[in-house]
């Protein structure tokens, strides 16, 4: 395993930002990134990871990952939406970090919408990673304007020299 620590303060300002995109071909070391940062953090936040798949396509069962991942129970909920999931997770009153690899798989207009809302109005406890292999279409222009958004492409991660971990 490749460690990429190099890039850690650059990654890091999700939290001052809000929404971290990190963006490059297939083993660029994206999720290597991602889950080595995440496993270093030293600061404490609910951590929601999800690995996206075709089936993520069909906003229900995005949503129940979410959720699950939170520990919310949705029963209650008639049509639990991603708000709904947000909505939970902002009541926690704690920081909530959600990462969602592979988030290139996520083409179904309903979810790519549902993102993008929660992208542009997410609550301040809440921060989003998106790791995918080319730039969803969200309403980056927007969030890059409002300065909400770091981003790490390939470029970043191929400008780190490879060194192997220690064993």
């Amino acid at each position: 395993m490749v460690l990429r620590a190099e890039l850690f303060p650059q990654i890091r300002e999700v939290f001052d930002l809000g929404i971290g995109l990190v963006t490059a071909g297939a083993g660029f070391g994206k999720t290597t990134l991602l889950s080595s940062w995440v496993a270093a953090l030293d600061r404490p936040c609910t951590m929601l990871w999800i690995t996206c798949r075709e089936e993520h396509n069909d906003l229900r069962f995005l949503v129940n990952d979410l959720a699950s991942a939170l520990g919310e129970d949705l029963e209650e909920h008639r049509y639990p939406s991603l708000s709904t999931v947000v909505g939970a997770a902002s009541q926690a009153h704690e920081e909530v970090l959600i990462v969602l690899d592979d988030a290139h798989l996520l083409t179904a207009d309903s979810v790519v919408g549902a993102l993008g809302q929660l992208l542009e109005s997410r609550p301040s406890n809440v921060y989003i990673v998106l790791s995918c292999r080319e730039t969803p279409d969200l309403p980056w222009y927007r969030l890059r304007a409002r300065g909400e958004v770091v981003e790490i492409r390939g470029r970043d991660l191929r400008s780190i020299a490879p060194r192997p971990a220690c064993s």
